[in-house]
């Protein structure tokens, strides 16, 4: 009961520290705080980090101890008395040795560097992340802006539909109109009624995947922001410097990265093939007492490990010799890792310009085709206005009126489709060039 009544206070809590309407920067930053995506690229990162330092400490001399211990039976000549006795002695060694790699090709020299440049990717792969999370929050928060929008033209023309209707009966009534014209009238509105409904089915689908991106409860109320209308109506200006915005761009840094990280690969393979220079050094103690059988009795065992103390100091040097064909082998899947790479960052960057000019492109168009279609919204809302005033006089046949409105709708719509294709087009340029939506 505690629990639920915990879970309960919890939830309105958090409903009520963000009653304020939903901003694309709210949402985003509560995505970077819950969207699991993110939080696997961060472990990732972490792991990263961990291998960074684990390469790192094997540039450290290591140190080890070891014990050995062993009972040995047998049978063995007695030197005195020249008869064979059954003997059995213990035998142990005990050994603390360290082990320094001074040389061994390079490498651990280039495994740290690769390790890097793993990092290096590993922090872009989560910036990635973070910005395929923020476009995809800005499509559909716009999404939900245009549906809205749509709805709103739609129940304008329903009200003034309705407006219509009246006057088509009082005409109807007085003898100067048909009851076709208010049939007519009738199934228009019915007709605009139930592409609002559409239209709001399809915004409640773009709603609930912003909750889902951002990891708000589902069954929660989603509220936004009114977005300040001149960020909607400005026209983008075209971009020309394209290139320069590909080659700073997270993806394309990434594909340079993965051409360096197969390149530290393959001078690793190249270093296991060359000699490799250690220096040892340990001291240790090796004894053995008899346990029966003996002819001499053994000193106790603190004597005997202080007597055998050693010490030793080496230099090895390991050279191998016959992986030359293994060798070969891995050097050229080497070679072939970093072709591919290097195709994989040209591909790339062909993308990236195919997708930056077609989105260059898209704001040249909506520049043009919105001021053109702005005009002619102007130039049929007048016409319109002529025939409503007409038609109120009985003058004009409700199927002009209807068709004029239906022209007007078309273009209203597609001033909205125009108006929010290139807000999306100017901004995705603007996530790729700075890394965020300023929205």
């Amino acid at each position: 009961m505690r629990l639920s009544i915990s879970i309960l206070f919890f939830t309105l809590l958090g409903t009520l520290a963000h009653a304020q309407p939903w901003t694309y920067q709210d949402l985003l930053k509560e995505a970077e705080k819950n969207n699991y995506q993110i939080k696997q690229e961060n472990l990732m990162l972490e792991k990263a980090m961990a291998d960074l330092r684990a390469s790192k400490a094997g540039r450290l001399p290591d140190l080890g101890a070891s014990v050995y211990g062993a009972v040995n039976n047998g049978r063995a000549l007695n030197p005195i008395t020249y008869q064979y006795v059954t003997q059995s002695f213990l035998y142990e060694t005990t050994v603390l040795q360290s082990q320094w790699k001074v040389f061994e090709g390079g490498k651990q020299g280039q495994q740290i560097k690769r390790d890097k440049a793993q990092l290096e990717q590993q922090g872009l792969n989560l910036e990635n992340q973070k910005q395929a999370i923020a476009q995809e929050l800005f499509y559909q928060m716009l999404k939900v802006y245009e549906l809205k929008e749509k709805e709103a033209l739609l129940q304008r023309k329903v009200d003034l539909l309705k407006q219509q209707l009246d006057k088509a009966q009082l005409l109807v009534d007085n003898g100067r109109a048909t009851a076709s014209t208010v049939y007519e009238l009738g199934i228009e509105i019915d007709r605009l009624d139930n592409q609002k409904e559409e239209l709001a089915f399809y915004r409640e689908l773009a709603e609930l995947q912003l909750k889902s991106i951002s990891g708000i409860p589902l069954d929660s109320p989603l509220m936004l922001a009114v977005p300040a209308q001149q960020s909607l109506d400005t026209v983008g200006q075209s971009i020309t410097s394209l290139e320069q915005i590909v080659e700073t761009s997270i993806s394309f840094r990434q594909a340079g990265i993965s051409v360096n990280i197969a390149e530290y690969n393959k001078r690793m393979v190249a270093g296991g093939g060359m000699p490799s220079v250690s220096l040892i050094g340990g001291i240790g103690s090796a004894y053995s007492s008899f346990l029966k059988g003996g002819t001499v009795d053994s000193p106790p065992f603190g004597e005997q490990f202080e007597n055998n103390l050693y010490t030793n100091v080496a230099v090895s040097v390991y050279v191998p010799l016959f992986t030359r064909f293994q060798q070969r082998t891995t050097m050229q899947k080497a070679r072939l890792e970093i072709q591919y790479k290097e195709q994989v960052r040209n591909q790339r960057q062909t993308e990236m310009m195919a997708m930056l000019s077609s989105q260059n492109s898209q704001i040249l168009h909506s520049a043009s085709r919105y001021q053109s279609l702005s005009h002619a919204v102007e130039g049929y809302s007048k016409v319109l206005k002529e025939l409503e005033q007409r038609f109120a006089s009985g003058r004009v046949d409700v199927f002009q009126l209807l068709f004029k409105q239906q022209q007007l709708l078309d273009l209203e719509q597609q001033l909205i489709d125009l108006k929010y294709a290139n807000l999306k087009a100017s901004k995705t340029i603007e996530l790729v060039k700075t890394g965020s939506i300023d929205f």
